[in-house]
């Protein structure tokens, strides 16, 4: 059986010595605080930067630690670059994505390469999506839950899940500078409550706007768990019962989640056990968000122990379910 961590996080050196180089043009400068380095990016500050983001050695240790045998290396959400003009963001996305796709050769039986594009200008945001299939082998692409405020079901971003549902490429939805962040700046609320109501408002949208209905072969996975979609499924379809501009759709929000996956980052078997009640456990998939501090550092023995899983559902989240949203199975 082979385990498959979804939901890991990748730096490129190149970007690194790029800030260095060139911080201030690219809106971001490092930080050092002792012997540590951060990277500011407007007000975003995220760090330390240990080697564990980008040298293959110390992920394959920590990966035989955790009992992971494939990650599927994505960029930091910081590094989606969606506010800057379109030169840069395309720039920043190839920097990146050639910069996995080196990590993934350097062991590509323990690495696979999941993309960023630069959203903000659709046209580039595909080619660089075929670029990353055609030239570096990728199978997914990971994208913002917003693109400058701009919700998922916005027309602007139509030919992107009409082109990713033609190449079969799964849609990894992160959260970034999540709505009302103003209001979360203290206790890391930004990361605690604002990621999660960003995946939810994300899901929303690809269901209540259309999306998964119009792009029926499009594979997308939500991130840490699917936010607080399980818990707010029965308002979105008593919304869609009572209200008629809920009624976009033609059946009840809930018949989509057996469109999604979902990775496994929510800390909580109860949590964990009502996703694969109400999705079914064939939707869900092993993510840590490695290799920073809220990262889930025991992902198998997560899974193994949850007490309301049969063995056959948790050999598929540990690893079949992966393969299969990546067109591997």
């Amino acid at each position: 059986m082979i385990t498959v961590d979804l939901h890991c996080h990748f730096i490129a050196p190149a970007f690194v010595e790029e800030l260095e180089r060139r911080g201030s043009s690219w809106g971001a400068r490092l930080e050092r605080a002792g012997d540590d380095r951060f990277i500011r990016i407007q007000d975003w500050r995220f760090g330390p930067i240990t080697q564990r983001f980008f040298d293959p050695k110390a992920r394959v240790e920590d990966m035989a630690r955790q009992g992971i045998a494939l990650q599927v290396v994505s960029a930091s959400p910081q590094l989606f670059y969606y506010w800057a003009e379109p030169e840069l963001g395309i720039e920043v996305a190839r920097l990146t994505n050639d910069a996995i796709a080196a990590l993934v050769q350097t062991d590509p039986g323990r690495f696979a390469g999941m993309a960023t594009v630069p959203l903000q200008d659709c046209a580039a945001a595909i080619r660089e999506l075929d670029r990353a299939a055609d030239e570096l082998g990728f199978r997914a692409v990971e994208i913002g839950t917003h693109v400058n405020c701009k919700n998922l079901d916005d027309e602007a971003l139509a030919p992107f899940f009409q082109r990713a549902s033609e190449r079969g490429m799964l849609v990894f939805v992160h959260p970034h500078h999540p709505a009302g962040e103003d209001r979360m700046r203290r206790h890391f609320l930004s990361n605690l409550v604002g990621f999660p109501l960003e995946t939810t408002l994300a899901a929303g949208s690809l269901i209540f706007g259309g999306v998964l209905e119009r792009y029926r072969d499009l594979r997308v996975c939500l991130s840490h768990c699917g936010g607080y979609l399980f818990s707010a499924i029965g308002r979105l379809d008593r919304a869609f019962a009572t209200r008629p501009d809920c009624r976009t759709i033609p059946q009840p929000p809930s018949e989509y989640l057996r469109r999604l996956y979902f990775d496994t980052i929510c800390f909580s078997h109860r949590l964990l056990e009502m996703a694969a009640k109400t999705a079914g456990a064939d939707r869900l998939v092993i993510g840590t968000d490695y290799p920073f501090a809220m990262a889930e550092e025991e992902p198998v023995a997560f899974i193994q122990a949850a007490p309301g899983l049969g063995p056959e559902e948790k050999a598929a989240i540990l690893g079949g379910n992966a393969l299969r949203a990546l067109g591997l199975a």
